[in-house]
């Protein structure tokens, strides 16, 4: 292998390090991101291996030209950042760059100087330097007083920005204060996918796209991706295979907004799961004035397995009255939670769940707001909503808790909630005490 070759083909480089699925189209984009003197971005379909092409290998083919300049990579977590950097340690440390390095530069005795979760240094960098040819940083990790050549933000952009409105202002402000580190020639990279209109791809510069199926891949893969976007929601196959936006027109809960959960009048609602692929959903919710406030959690387990964790929910939240339907196990869950204390209202549920979600969390969306310690996917599941597509149990059981809660909607329907409290009365008795 010789200067030339790898110089012109960056994939070559790939290649030989045992990334044997890069083509000449990665090589293009290690190229364009890091063979100029302009910040440029690429954004590609996941699974295309833009991380694995431009971060990793194009992150090392620069620097075998510019052994002295100093590198920083940046994602969302610290944790994601330092794994690239691992992987970037593991080939600086193979026996095939200590001869490639042998063939640059005629160097025998190649080796890392530092080598640790935030830091590479090579023993090719002669200028003396506090920051080393490759780090990375993450938010909420401070790299004050540091100055980088280049800086490359790499899925920066995740789907917690899609979520989480004060996420997004914070990637923003993070990009911004990476951007200070930046020597006044130095260049912006950055590669990644989009989450949502407003996220920090806006600020970040242009970027080239390359939609699913653009990128070529082997059958297999493609047939892969072609699989997993059938199960994806509309908007996120959208958005992360096809980069671009769904209107939010489009979306049944769209805008959605956070407020902290008040501290009186804080009542649960469980939608069970009890087999299959279900997910559960346990939604703490209260209502001030019109108003209502949501709190969600996701479990993929079965409800036999969280009745414990579920009375610690209840008791950190300070709940009262816990609501389920009794459909699917006749009542038993709710006897079990009974048992532990949690005063419970079952119901049997005869309404049909979209017309329910579409009635009361859609019907009363302008005034429902969720609290943003609410898990991830809870808050997923009610963005992504589409009639008849599974996960739907955060938006069903919100739905619920609005009803609960007294929200009117468009339906000629009435619950009774309080139907089943002789059934709780019922269970708390002794045994000698019942009928």
């Amino acid at each position: 292998m010789i200067r030339e070759e790898i110089l012109k083909k960056p994939h070559v480089l790939g290649k030989y390090l045992g990334y044997t699925k890069l083509s000449k189209i990665h090589g293009d984009w290690i190229k364009y991101i890091w063979n100029n003197k302009h910040h440029r971005a690429i954004q590609a379909h996941r699974g295309s291996y833009k991380t694995t092409s431009i971060v990793v290998v194009g992150s090392i083919w620069y620097w075998l030209f510019h052994p002295n300049e100093r590198i920083l990579i940046a994602r969302k977590e610290f944790s994601g950042a330092s794994s690239l950097l691992s992987e970037i340690s593991r080939n600086l440390k193979s026996e095939k760059i200590k001869s490639l390095i042998y063939e640059l530069y005629e160097i025998s005795d190649f080796h890392l100087v530092k080598d640790t979760s935030g830091v590479i240094t090579t023993s090719l960098m002669t200028r003396n330097t506090k920051e080393g040819n490759f780090e990375c940083t993450g938010i909420g990790s401070s790299k004050t007083g540091a100055h980088y050549e280049r800086i490359h933000f790499d899925d920066i952009v995740t789907d917690v920005d899609r979520y989480f409105p004060a996420k997004r202002e914070a990637t923003k402000r993070f990009i911004r204060e990476c951007e200070n580190l930046l020597e006044p020639k130095g260049i912006i990279g950055a590669t990644g996918t989009p989450w949502h209109k407003d996220d920090a791809h806006n600020i970040l510069p242009e970027a080239k796209k390359y939609p699913f199926p653009e990128v070529p891949l082997d059958k297999a893969e493609k047939k892969k991706i072609e699989e997993r976007i059938k199960r994806l929601p509309y908007s996120l196959a959208t958005a992360n295979y096809y980069l671009k936006h769904v209107a939010d027109e489009e979306s049944y809960f769209a805008n959605i907004k956070y407020k902290p959960l008040p501290k009186k009048g804080r009542l649960m609602h469980i939608d069970a799961k009890y087999k299959g692929k279900d997910t559960m959903a346990i939604t703490i919710g209260c209502r001030e004035g019109n108003d209502y406030y949501l709190k969600g959690f996701i479990s993929n387990n079965n409800i036999e397995s969280m009745y414990n964790r579920i009375k610690e929910w209840h008791t950190m939240d300070k709940c009262g009255t816990c609501h389920m339907e009794d459909n699917a196990d006749k009542g038993l869950g709710a006897s079990a939670l009974r048992k532990l204390g949690i005063p419970v209202s079952s119901y049997h549920e005869s309404v049909n769940k979209h017309v329910k979600i579409i009635s009361f969390l859609s019907g009363n969306w302008e005034n429902v707001y969720f609290d943003e310690s609410s898990d991830r996917e809870y808050i997923s599941q009610i963005v992504e909503y589409a009639e008849g597509q599974e996960p739907d149990d955060a938006p069903d059981g919100a739905s619920c808790m609005v009803r609960i809660l007294g929200g009117s909607g468009f339906l000629d329907y009435e619950e009774d909630f309080s139907s089943n409290d002789i059934g709780y009365l019922y269970d708390l008795m002794d045994e000698d005490e019942r009928l």
